[in-house]
């Protein structure tokens, strides 16, 4: 399941690129093209932190749960 949803938000991300890139391309403003490097950003952030919190996470779990082993 959690592969799963992996796969769904990549194939949400690359859509979402692509649908950035299109309308930079066609677009004359530039307050538009700011809002899409924005928003490309903000899904960028999205995809690398994501999986750094949760392996952070994970370590401080596994760090706490020793701890209590050894008590």
């Amino acid at each position: 399941m959690k592969k799963m949803s992996y796969i769904l938000w990549t194939i949400i991300v690359l859509v979402i690129i692509v649908l950035i890139g299109y309308f930079m391309m066609i677009s004359n403003s530039n307050s538009i093209k700011i809002m899409m490097v924005l928003i490309g950003l903000a899904v960028l952030v999205r995809i690398i932190i994501t999986p750094i919190v949760a392996l952070m996470v994970q370590h401080h779990d596994k760090i706490k749960a020793s701890k209590e082993e050894e008590k």
